[in-house]
């Protein structure tokens, strides 16, 4: 928008005096703070990309901590319905045809064995779930099965 401007002016020098007047009108002809304006609109527009950019991370990173807390979840589970009772089960017939006779103290000892890793297997399993799930938990701030 075009401004009009009124100037009047007075002048002394050692033996003369100047009066005069004036108008001036003022044009814009550009964006007096365009520049300004697209250097907020280029933040902004980073801004956003950076939030997106968090945004995706933080999806990618919850969806990775889902499917370990799934997969560590059925892992644990696997070891406690099939694994450790099948070598509970494994020791106590070993056991039992060493009672008989028909088995030696090294297979015992072996049956043992085997069983004590499955069990312990079965205890890093559970622990895994459960350190999955409490990442899992710290993302989404809330509990899940």
């Amino acid at each position: 928008m075009p401004a009009l401007s009124l100037l009047a002016f007075t002048s002394r020098e050692q033996e003369r005096r100047a009066h005069g007047a004036g108008i001036a009108v003022a044009l814009p002809l550009g964006g007096w703070n365009r520049g300004g304006v697209v250097q907020a609109q280029a933040q902004l527009a980073a801004g956003r990309s950076r939030e997106e950019v968090r945004r995706r991370a933080l999806a990618a990173r919850l969806v990775d901590a889902e499917a370990a807390c799934r997969a560590s979840h059925a892992t644990a589970s696997r070891y406690a319905a099939v694994i450790e009772p099948l070598a509970a089960d494994a020791a106590a017939v070993i056991e039992k045809t060493y009672l008989l006779g028909e088995a030696s103290l090294l297979e015992v000892i072996d049956a043992r064995r085997t069983l004590l890793a499955s069990r312990r297997q079965l205890v890093d399993a559970l622990a895994q779930a459960q350190i999955d799930h409490c990442r899992l938990l710290a993302l989404t701030g809330e509990d899940r099965p």
